[in-house]
């Protein structure tokens, strides 16, 4: 009966695969979370650049002088100044009173849209910019 499959499956001496697999688990090293994560790095050497290392070039000031000259009635009285400081770019605009509506559009979408534009542009240069639409006084 030695010969005999039933005999072998119940033998005792036989290795237990399931025990195996537990045993294993047991003993495998565990790994260690005090390495650095280089993810992680990035995102901090990215946050720590300096605003101060923006570059004049003017294309910002380009952009949305090209967009709202295209918008507006009276394209010859946009005024964009430019200033630079520790919290990014400030884009101030200056326009004809009778073109505010156009400029900031239903519900400010057309004010919401230039800003959106304006990051992406900022973000190119690794700046924050922000734009103030300066209101027109009353005469």
């Amino acid at each position: 009966m030695a010969d005999d499959p039933i005999t072998d499956l119940t033998d005792d001496s036989a290795a237990d695969p399931i025990a195996d697999v537990t045993d294993d688990s047991t003993d495998a090293p565990v790994a260690d979370d005090s390495a650095a994560d280089p993810v992680a790095d990035s995102a901090d050497d990215s946050a720590a650049a300096p605003i101060t290392d923006v570059v004049d070039d003017g294309k910002d000031v380009q952009f949305l002088e090209f967009i709202v000259k295209g918008i507006v009635e009276n394209p010859d009285d946009v005024v964009v100044e430019r200033t630079v400081d520790e919290m990014g770019v400030l884009l101030t605009l200056k326009v004809n009173k009778e073109d505010m509506g156009k400029l900031i559009g239903k519900n400010g979408q057309t004010a919401k849209s230039i800003r959106t534009l304006l990051r992406i542009i900022g973000s190119k240069n690794n700046a924050r910019v922000n734009l103030k639409i300066v209101e027109p006084e009353e005469a």
